[in-house]
């Protein structure tokens, strides 16, 4: 069974349907949005963080792998200006349960609910980079966020590109 979790800068007891997005796939529905934990580490950064996220695919290309992820097999690229507040942010990571959810976006892993969800279980992360560290990606702060983000894109890697206009 997959498992749901919901990343947030305060402690969520229910979560109750809110219009989606403008550009989400269903604009003003009122759903509760969750991401399996596949794709979680992708938001495991304060909220409006910019950040540029790449790891190998099956599909990419050994050069790509190795100009880009050197020896790591997941990078988190994040503007130098965020890392004092990125690594002192509290984040809770609501953990949910997957009935009623149906699986919205494969590859970023987003699930929706148009019912009223209340978390199984919620975990404290007081230090999200080493809590990604934990979780093998590697971070890598840099001044030139938009650079990378034009280059992961280009390349064969599987990637996440959050809060860009942000950075």
């Amino acid at each position: 069974m997959v498992q749901l979790l919901h990343v947030s800068e305060r402690r969520i007891d229910l979560f109750e349907p809110r219009p989606s997005p403008p550009r989400s796939s269903r604009p003003g529905e009122p759903l509760v949005w969750a991401i399996d934990a596949r794709t979680a580490v992708r938001q495991l950064l304060p909220r409006d963080c910019p950040r540029v996220y790449a790891r190998g695919a099956p599909s990419s290309l050994p050069s790509d792998v190795e100009r880009l992820l050197g020896s790591d097999r997941q990078v988190m690229w994040i503007p130098t200006t965020w890392v004092d507040r990125a690594s002192s942010t509290q984040l809770f990571l609501h953990h949910l349960p997957a009935e009623g959810f149906t699986l919205e976006d494969v590859p970023a892993g987003y699930h929706v609910s148009a019912r009223r969800v209340r978390p199984t279980s919620v975990e404290v992360i007081d230090d999200p980079l080493a809590a990604l560290e934990a979780r093998g990606v590697a971070v890598r702060p840099t001044k030139e966020l938009r650079a990378v983000a034009e280059r992961v894109r280009a390349s064969s890697l599987d990637f996440s590109v959050v809060r860009l206009h942000l950075a």
